[in-house]
């Protein structure tokens, strides 16, 4: 259940939470919260430096089961940079890329790191 997919890659991650957990591995998935996703559930925060600042990031958690007591463990990172109205990765409108994206995959990549 890709919450954010553009692409092929977005299916290979979400296939990789399934398919590891299956075979008794415990899976984590970490993504941006770019909406509010239903059943998840706020579990902390922390404080990353990233562009020469102390930015506070927010964890929401959500377990999917698979059965045979195996499942997923999925992370959102939330953070006002990952709230768009456009899509992903650019404006929609424009058809640009944000300007500050190699921000927010530099920030979602070290909040990844200290996800609880």
């Amino acid at each position: 259940n890709p919450w954010s997919k553009t692409g092929g890659l977005g299916m290979v991650a979400s296939s990789y939470a399934y398919e590891f957990a299956m075979r008794g591995h415990r899976t984590m998935a970490v993504s941006p919260r770019y909406d509010e996703y239903e059943d998840t559930t706020y579990i902390g925060y922390a404080k990353v430096w990233l562009d020469s600042r102390e930015l506070e990031v927010k964890y929401f958690h959500q377990r999917q089961d698979f059965g045979a007591e195996r499942g997923c463990d999925y992370i959102f990172v939330e953070h006002d940079c990952f709230r768009r109205n456009g899509c992903i990765y650019g404006d929609t409108n424009s058809g640009k890329e944000y300007e500050d994206n190699l921000f927010r995959f530099a920030l979602l990549s070290l909040a990844a790191a200290e996800a609880p």
